[in-house]
This record gives C-alpha cells, structure tokens and sequence, in this order.
C-alpha cells in the first residue's frame, strides 16, 4: 500500500503537546514513558508553514510546544571546545571559542562587540 492512500483524508492534527517543562501530554493524559517521550524529543521539527511538528522518516504530525524546542540536558566541556547535549540526545557541534547568546565572542568572561555571529550550530542525533 502507498503510504499516502494510507493518510489520505486524514489530518495531521493532534492533541500531543509539551509543556514549558518539558512533560509530554496527549490531551490531558501525560505520556510518562521515558523512551517514548524522548523520541518526542529527537522528532521536534518545524512544518513547511512554520508550526512545530514531529517528524520522523515515516511521518509527521502538528504539536504544540510551550517554551523553547529544545532544553539543554548536559554540557560537553573537551580540549576541541563546548558541546551542549540537547533534550532528545542531540549534539550541538564544538567550537572552540564560546560565545554569549548575542553570538559575540566571550573573552574572560565578556562579550567582544567586534566578533562576528556564528552560523547556526549543527545539531545531530548522538550514537543509540
């Protein structure tokens, strides 16, 4: 069967939602499992319209995210730089000079105005 008979007719909106705290809900129901809930938190998307989603490679579907997309779980502090471990096991990249949330440099603690703001860092699924 296409998997796109199969959809067909169907709406891609849900009642799935994460609080500001990071709680998944399907309506009012928590989903309280771990492994479920942090698939949740690796399949957080944006939709081609701008609205969170979550999509993975068989499907998506519309959510509704209270707070920011992604929580910061763990720091990586290593000699190639600082990693961030994000909600759902994902990985920013390294770099090898800080930088403050304006994207300026960060020498001894304060911002350099003269520095130029990075790219968006890359994110990507960690080892399973």
């Amino acid at each position: 069967m296409d998997p796109a008979q199969f959809i067909e007719g169907r709406s891609r909106e849900t009642e799935i939602r994460r609080d500001g705290r990071g709680r998944w809900f399907n309506g009012e129901d928590e989903i309280s499992h771990p492994i479920l809930a942090r698939s949740f938190d690796s399949w957080v998307d944006r939709a081609e319209d701008g609205r969170f989603c979550l999509s993975n490679a068989i499907n998506w579907a519309y959510v509704e995210i209270e707070g920011p997309a992604y929580f910061v779980k763990d720091v990586d502090l290593g000699p190639e730089g600082i990693g961030l471990v994000l909600s759902g096991d994902l990985h920013t990249s390294r770099s090898t000079r800080p930088r403050s949330a304006r994207g300026r440099r960060v020498r001894s603690g304060v911002p350099s105005e003269k520095a130029a703001v990075p790219r968006a860092s890359t994110i990507t699924p960690s080892a399973r």
